[in-house]
């Protein structure tokens, strides 16, 4: 009963994950695809272009990395007796997912080292996950949930620092 309780949770807790996932990488933080700047770029080569003179594309580099994070953490809790590759999966699978939908939508760049660095930052995840139930045993995942609750209560403050900075504007 205690295990289905931490799931449910956990699954909860993942799935507004996800959403929040799907609403900065899908649309850019607009409430609409309408909004999203529309263009089709690919690139195949990785890390081409990735460093450059203003810095973007290296400062997109560590978020791509710490975006998926959580998702290899929530990985590590749902997936916790499957081998290592079994967790990498998913998250491969969604990173590309998502470089595939920004490709047929003409929402942004898809590019290879996105998929590189999105898996990078998942695999880190399961890692830490790894680490915090070698250290916390069963009450790893409780600190996972609190963590999770506390980020989901600042979500929105951090995203609206990101939108300030950005000077993107959200429309209702």
């Amino acid at each position: 009963m205690e295990h289905e309780k931490k799931n449910r949770l956990t699954l909860a807790l993942f799935s507004i994950y996800l959403l929040v996932l799907v609403w900065s990488i899908l649309l850019k933080f607009h409430f609409s695809l309408s909004e999203v700047h529309a263009g089709r770029a690919i690139n195949l080569i990785p890390f081409q272009d990735s460093v450059t003179v203003s810095g973007l594309r290296s400062i997109e580099i560590f978020v791509n990395i710490h975006v998926f994070i959580p998702f290899g953490i929530y990985i590590g809790i749902l997936k916790f007796n499957r081998p290592f590759w079994a967790k990498v999966l998913p998250i491969l699978g969604t990173s590309l997912a998502f470089e595939i939908v920004q490709f047929i939508l003409a929402i942004g760049r898809t590019d290879i080292t996105d998929l590189f660095n999105n898996t990078l930052g998942g695999m880190l995840g399961i890692i830490v996950y790894w680490v915090l139930h070698k250290i916390l045993k069963s009450r790893a995942a409780k600190v996972v949930h609190i963590i999770s609750i506390m980020a989901i209560i600042l979500v929105p403050v951090f995203i609206t620092l990101y939108l300030h900075i950005t000077g993107i504007r959200i429309r209702l």
